[in-house]
């Protein structure tokens, strides 16, 4: 769930229907709240149906036309944009690498995630996501998501992540300039991000992005 507009007096009965809905496909659920989201217990209410809450994120913007000038510099490092299913499968080395294997019960050589969620969306229409991975000697690095909603002046970095012994190099700040570069070729006028506080955030303070909000995800499994 993104956005449900109401009033505290409907609040308990909107997540009740939208937890009905989603139990009666099968799905789990994700209430995305912001902290301008009213009414301002909205949190506690969420917790007391069930949903767990995820680590709190910024909710960050940088204006493209005011990037400085090292997210608009030439990069040294090698990144490239994924258009195959063995960029792809790169993706999943990281991934796997940082994150942990989510399915551990299979052979390493199926696909991962990034594979199975984002390669069919990026086939479909491949004017609405990218994904870029960094090379280091040849050897995936890190990866990193850009979104671009049809119609928005806004484009959305997903999903970054760097091997543990490749970070400090500098491979975060490419990606992220590699992404811009893309959208700012597409017309976008902004990048919005959800900033972890403790690796992300201060980076991308440092490279221009503005905290406007802060958001927490709540999740009810099947």
């Amino acid at each position: 769930m993104l956005y449900s507009p109401g009033t505290a007096q409907d609040a308990d009965s909107r997540i009740e229907r939208q937890i009905r809905h989603f139990r009666a496909l099968g799905y789990d659920m994700e209430w995305k709240h912001y902290s301008h989201d009213q009414p301002p217990d909205m949190k506690d209410r969420l917790r007391a149906q069930g949903l767990l809450p995820e680590e709190e994120e910024a909710v960050m913007v940088l204006e493209i036309e005011k990037a400085p000038r090292v997210l608009r510099e030439k990069s040294a490092h090698d990144v490239r944009r994924a258009t195959t299913p063995e960029a792809y499968a790169d993706a999943d080395i990281v991934h796997r690498a940082v994150w942990g294997a989510e399915d551990d019960a299979q052979p390493h050589a199926a696909p991962g995630p990034v594979t199975r969620l984002i390669w069919p969306r990026f086939r479909a229409d491949p004017e609405g996501v990218s994904l870029y991975v960094a090379y280091v000697d040849g050897a995936p690095a890190s990866f990193g998501r850009l979104e671009l909603p049809q119609g928005s002046p806004f484009a959305g970095l997903w999903g970054g992540s760097t091997r543990a012994e490749y970070r400090g190099r500098g491979l975060y700040t490419a990606l992220v300039a590699a992404r811009l570069e893309e959208a700012a070729a597409k017309g976008r006028r902004y990048l919005t991000v959800d900033a972890r506080k403790d690796t992300s955030m201060p980076i991308l303070s440092k490279l221009g992005f503005v905290t406007i909000a802060y958001a927490t995800a709540f999740n009810l499994l099947r």
